[in-house]
C-alpha cells in the first residue's frame, strides 16, 4: 500500500471567485526554478492568502512541497533527512501549519507536519504498515492532524486513517478499511471511505481537534 500523490506537467492557478459580479479570475502562481514546469495546488488557508503546493525543482525534479503567502514567490520547504522529494497536501485555517508526505528514495513515504517556527517533522507509520503514510489535513492549531497510511489487518497490509497529536503520536482506526483523509472545509477535517463503491465521507474531525462525529 503506497500513498503518492501524482502531477502531470501543469501549473496551478488560483480562483478567484467575484460574488456580485458572479464571475471567476484565475491566478498564475509560478513554480519553483529549476524544475521541469509544473506546479499542483493541494490547500488553501481559509482566508485565501496562503497555498500549499507540489512543484518540481532543483531540489526534487518530480515534486518538492511548496507554499506561498500573499503575492509572494513559491517558497520550497524541503524534504525530511535522507529523503529525497516532498509533497504539501494540506494547510490550516491560518496558514501557519502545512501537512503533507516526505519521500524517501526507495519510494517509502512518512506524513509530515511544518511551520516556519518548528520546521518539517516526520509523523511516522502505523504499526504493522508497510512505512507508507501521507497527512492531509491539520487542525488550526496544528496540534491534530489526519491522514492515510499502511496497517496491518487480518494479516493484509490495508490503508487505514488516522489522527495524530504530539502526545498521542499516529492513531489508527481499525473499524474501516481502504480510507485515506481527504481534506476539510472551515468546520471540519474529512475523510473518504472505498469500500467497493465511489469515495464517500464518513467521519469528521472539528478544526479544534475535537472528536464528533459528522459528514462533509
Amino acid at each position: 500500500m503506497r500513498f503518492r500523490v501524482s502531477a502531470s506537467a501543469t501549473t496551478v492557478a488560483v480562483i478567484t471567485l467575484q460574488c456580485v459580479a458572479q464571475t471567476a479570475t484565475f491566478e498564475n502562481i509560478g513554480e519553483l526554478p529549476g524544475g521541469i514546469d509544473f506546479t499542483v495546488g493541494h490547500g488553501i488557508s481559509r482566508d485565501g492568502s496562503t497555498i500549499a503546493a507540489l512543484s518540481s525543482s532543483y531540489f526534487a525534479y518530480y515534486g518538492e512541497a511548496a507554499y506561498r503567502r500573499g503575492d509572494s514567490d513559491l517558497i520550497a520547504i524541503g524534504a525530511l533527512p535522507t529523503h529525497q522529494e516532498s509533497n504539501a497536501a494540506g494547510v490550516s485555517a491560518t496558514g501557519t501549519w502545512i501537512v503533507g508526505e516526505s519521500v524517501r528514495q526507495n519510494e517509502y513515504t512518512e506524513a509530515f507536519r511544518w511551520s516556519e517556527d518548528t520546521g518539517m517533522i516526520g509523523l511516522g507509520d502505523l504499526p504493522g504498515g508497510d512505512r507508507s503514510s501521507i497527512a492531509r489535513a491539520v487542525s488550526r492549531d496544528g496540534r491534530v492532524v489526519v491522514g492515510g497510511a499502511s496497517t496491518e489487518l487480518d494479516g493484509k497490509s490495508v490503508g487505514a486513517p488516522f489522527r495524530w497529536t504530539p502526545e498521542g503520536d499516529a492513531t489508527p482506526d481499525r473499524q474501516r478499511r481502504q480510507r485515506e483523509c481527504l481534506g476539510r472545509d472551515p468546520r471540519w477535517l474529512g475523510d473518504r471511505w472505498r469500500r467497493g463503491g465511489p469515495p464517500r465521507c464518513q467521519q469528521a474531525v472539528p478544526l479544534d481537534g475535537g472528536r464528533r462525529p459528522g459528514h462533509l
